[in-house]
């Protein structure tokens, strides 16, 4: 692969009904996306995926230092490897990925794995504290339908209230913030742990019908979806009483997201 024809290229063997037909790998004017939702059914294509995103990372940052602004990071608009059965190598692999790159990830698409579990939630929290700047930090985590527990979501927690990443300042009201926008419905999480970090005021939750909430310099930093009426209680739907894994779906026909 030479210069951006990779940018439209797609992996032999990522093809397939979950993930639809067309590149997975897309180069936009607002930046590159990865349409992997269900595509990497072998380590082959997953690696594939990672050597020429690798490529458009290095190319960019090439372009970047010719043009003297060294300090423009690779934007990744939409990073989805969602309903994929990914190993904990390759999560952090992708994570490292992007910290070595500097990519400022706008939103990760992480739902419907059911690999993701507690050691890679640490791991996405070792990332989101070690090696991601208020300039690169992701604006979204779509975590839905996964194998998460207690001890995983207050691994991410501890990593955000520990930070200076969130609430991200608002361009349009300095006054303003704007946290994490997170989702984890259908998980293995205790929900008093969730309505511990609510009461503390680290998350504020929303529903779809209200949208996300803005929030303000030092107050909250997530902004978790939660289902049905809030009242001072919270519904997500926790799987908390389940110990089995989630059960894998391969294509969206099984109604686990619709976005």
């Amino acid at each position: 692969m030479a210069g951006y024809a990779s940018a439209f290229w797609a992996p032999p063997g990522n093809q397939g009904p979950a993930g639809g037909a067309g590149p997975v790998l897309q180069q936009t004017p607002a930046g590159i996306e990865i349409k992997g939702r269900g595509r990497f059914r072998t380590p082959e294509a997953f690696e594939a995926m990672l050597d020429g995103l690798q490529t458009m990372l290095t190319t960019l940052l090439e372009r970047n230092g010719r043009s003297g602004s060294d300090a423009a990071c690779p934007v990744i608009q939409e990073l989805d490897v969602s309903q994929n059965r990914l190993t904990l190598e390759q999560f952090e692999t992708l994570f490292v990925s992007m910290g070595v790159a500097g990519a400022k990830v706008i939103r990760y698409r992480m739902f419907g794995c059911p690999t993701l579990d507690d050691q890679v939630l640490q791991s996405l929290a070792n990332f989101l504290a070690g090696q991601v700047t208020a300039d690169t930090a992701p604006w979204e985590l779509h975590l839905s339908d996964c194998a998460i527990t207690t001890d995983g979501f207050l691994a991410l927690m501890d990593a955000i209230e520990t930070s200076d990443l969130y609430p991200r300042p608002s361009p349009q009201n300095p006054a303003k913030g704007i946290p994490l926008y997170l989702r984890l419905e259908n998980n293995y999480i205790a929900e008093d742990a969730i309505q511990q970090k609510v009461d503390a005021g680290l998350i504020q939750t929303f529903t779809k019908q209200m949208g996300p909430q803005m929030s303000f310099p030092g107050g909250p930093k997530v902004n978790l979806l939660a289902r049905g009426v809030l009242s001072s209680a919270w519904d997500m739907s926790s799987r908390a009483a389940k110990i089995d894994v989630p059960r894998y779906c391969e294509s969206t026909s099984c109604g686990i997201h619709s976005y």
